[in-house]
């Protein structure tokens, strides 16, 4: 089993994945992703009769990709991913409770996400699946593989928390450093070209949508200047990413099965 831990941010993906397929940075431009053919899109009934939305592209050795949250969905990494489904199987899906994978409150656990991921895998006949995670997919990664290690043939985990931590620290470090993002002068900068400031206060709806993409974008890009190429801004679901905190354990240690 290969693992590869990576902390960037997801953009840096991009870079990660067409270095390894050996496509040149003409090529990666060149790829227009609203246009990405989509082999399959399709509902997986859960053994707790909940529906998953599955989209699928690509042919080839298959990857199950797990999107960051909790609460939110898997459209943002679509482009990540574009230039390789020549070669590879990508399997995108929504966990529980996020925008196309309608779920009751109740039934939004780490535990069942940890399950979802293995009823993927059983429904697509796949002996060994090979796993990427970002942000709190990788976690959702590293406890599918404590719970399943015969089950995987490779996990990258991009953005990943630490492999030993507690919720607490975890929290307060993603706050200080999403705080940091922020403060940027290029992002403030961005802002007061707009006639924004560190608040929505007094803007429009419109406005305030243009606001949220460079503030989200300031946490989550590395060059503020590409803002509106930041997808999924909207899609977060407060609820679904609650419930799953609240069943995230206390405190964590994922070393004994992160050996290479």
């Amino acid at each position: 089993m290969k693992i590869f831990v990576i902390f960037c941010c997801c953009a840096i993906l991009v870079g990660v994945l067409f270095f390894r397929c050996g496509n040149s940075v003409d090529e990666i431009k060149s790829k227009d992703t609203n246009f990405l053919e989509v082999g399959d899109e399709w509902m997986l009934r859960t053994d707790d009769e909940i529906s998953l939305f599955i989209r699928e592209f690509g042919d080839g050795d298959t990857i199950i990709v797990l999107h960051g949250g909790w609460g939110m969905e898997h459209s943002y990494l679509i482009d990540a991913f574009a230039n390789i489904t020549d070669k590879y199987h990508i399997v995108f899906y929504d966990q529980r409770g996020s925008l196309r994978s309608h779920c009751s409150d109740s039934l939004i656990s780490v535990a069942k996400h940890i399950d979802d991921v293995e009823q993927i895998r059983r429904e697509l006949n796949i002996e060994k699946v090979t796993l990427v995670g970002h942000s709190m997919g990788c976690f959702l990664g590293m406890s599918y593989l404590e719970k399943y290690p015969k089950n995987v043939k490779g996990l990258i985990l991009i953005s990943s928390p630490p492999i030993k931590s507690s919720k607490y620290d975890l929290t307060e470090k993603i706050r200080e450093s999403a705080l940091k993002r922020w403060e940027r002068e290029e992002v403030l900068d961005t802002l007061r070209n707009y006639g924004f400031g560190l608040t929505t206060e007094n803007l429009t709806l419109k406005q305030r949508g243009m606001w949220h993409r460079i503030t989200f974008s300031a946490i989550n890009m590395h060059n503020i200047k590409n803002w509106r190429k930041m997808r999924s801004c909207f899609y977060y679901n407060q609820t679904a990413a609650m419930m799953s905190e609240l069943t995230t354990p206390n405190e964590w240690n994922f070393s004994k099965i992160m050996v290479l």
